[in-house]
C-alpha cells in the first residue's frame, strides 16, 4: 500500500466521495470522539473518583446508549430538517454506539480480573444478558457498516439486517433501566422515551405506508411518548422499589422535584417539530411546495 493511500483510508471518515474535507462528518468524528477521549484523560489523571472501574462502566455505557438513540433518529431528522447530508453521518454514529459497548464490556471485565466464571455466572442475571444480547445484535450491524458489505449483500438483505437496530436500542434502554437507572432514572427515562417516540413513528409510517408523516402526528406522538417515559418510570419504581408508582406518576405535575424526564421526552419531541414548522415556512417563504416533513428509516 502506498503512502497516499493510507492517507487516503487515514482522511475517508471525514471526506466526502470526491476526497474533499466534509465538515459534517469531522465535526461528527470529534464529538463521538470526545467522551472517550475525556474519559482517558480522567483514568489517567485519577479524576474518576474511588472505583474509577466503575465510572468508566457508567460513562461508555451511558455513551453508547445515547449514540444508539442518536442514530435511530439521524434518517427521521434528515427528512424533518431538510437535511440530506446528515445521513452520512449515520454510519459513523453506529460504529461508535459499537465501539463505546465493547469498551463498556471490557472494563466490566477488567473491573473482574477478567475471570471467566465470575463474568459468565453474572451475565446469567437479566439485566447483564440484555445488554449482552444488545451487543451481539450490534456486531453483524459493525461488520457490514462498509460500502463493500453493502454490496456484497445487495441493498434489500443490508436494510433488513440493519432492522435489527431496532432491536438494539430496545435492548440497551431495558439494561439501562435494570442496571444504571439505579443511579438516577432521569436520562434512562429520557432515552427510553424517545425510543419509544422512533418506534411509535416507525409503526405509525409502516400503517399508514405513505412517503412522510405531518407534523402534527409527529406532535401527537411526542406528547403520547412522553406520558409513556411516565408510565415507564412509574411503573419501574412499582415493579423494583418500594415506592408508590402512583406517587411517581403524581410528581410529575408538580414542580417539587424539577422537571420530570416524561416532559423533557415531550419538550424534546416537540422541539423538533418546531424546528420542522421552521423549515416549512422557510421553503414557502421559497415559494417551494410543502410535503410531509418525515420520513421512516
Amino acid at each position: 500500500m502506498t503512502g497516499a493511500e493510507v492517507l487516503r483510508r487515514v482522511k475517508a471518515p471525514v471526506t466526502d466521495k470526491a476526497g474533499r474535507l466534509a465538515p459534517l462528518k469531522a465535526a461528527a468524528l470529534f464529538l463521538v470522539v470526545l467522551p472517550g477521549a475525556v474519559l482517558l484523560i480522567r483514568m489517567l489523571s485519577g479524576d474518576l473518583g474511588g472505583n474509577a472501574y466503575l465510572a468508566a462502566i457508567r460513562d461508555t455505557g451511558i455513551w453508547a446508549i445515547r449514540l444508539i438513540v442518536i442514530t435511530l433518529a439521524v434518517t427521521p431528522l434528515r427528512r424533518l430538517l431538510a437535511w440530506p447530508k446528515l445521513v452520512t453521518v449515520r454510519r459513523m454514529l453506529g460504529v461508535a454506539a459499537l465501539v463505546y459497548s465493547i469498551l463498556h464490556l471490557v472494563v466490566y471485565a477488567a473491573d473482574r480480573a477478567f475471570e471467566v466464571a465470575t463474568i459468565a455466572k453474572e451475565v446469567m442475571g437479566l439485566s447483564l444478558l440484555v445488554g449482552t444480547i444488545a451487543l451481539i445484535a450490534m456486531i453483524p450491524l459493525g461488520a457490514t457498516s462498509t460500502d463493500a458489505m453493502v454490496r456484497r449483500l445487495g441493498g434489500n438483505r443490508w436494510r433488513t439486517l440493519h432492522k435489527l437496530v431496532y432491536a438494539v436500542g430496545v435492548l440497551a434502554v431495558v439494561h439501562y433501566y435494570l442496571l444504571l437507572a439505579k443511579l438516577s432514572t432521569m436520562e434512562a427515562t429520557v432515552e427510553a422515551g424517545l425510543v419509544v417516540l422512533l418506534m411509535a413513528y416507525r409503526a405509525l409510517y409502516a400503517a399508514t405506508g405513505s412517503r412522510g408523516l405531518p407534523l402534527w402526528s409527529l406532535a401527537g406522538l411526542s406528547i403520547a411518548s412522553g406520558f409513556a417515559a411516565m408510565g415507564i418510570e412509574a411503573g419501574y419504581f412499582g415493579l423494583r422499589t418500594n415506592i408508590d408508582p402512583w406517587a411517581v406518576l403524581s410528581a410529575n405535575f408538580t414542580l417539587d422535584a424539577g422537571l420530570r424526564p416524561g416532559w423533557w421526552v415531550m419538550v424534546i419531541g416537540l422541539g423538533f417539530v418546531a424546528a420542522g414548522v421552521a423549515r416549512e415556512w422557510q421553503q414557502r417563504g421559497k415559494g417551494r411546495p410543502s410535503r410531509p416533513a418525515v420520513a421512516a428509516t
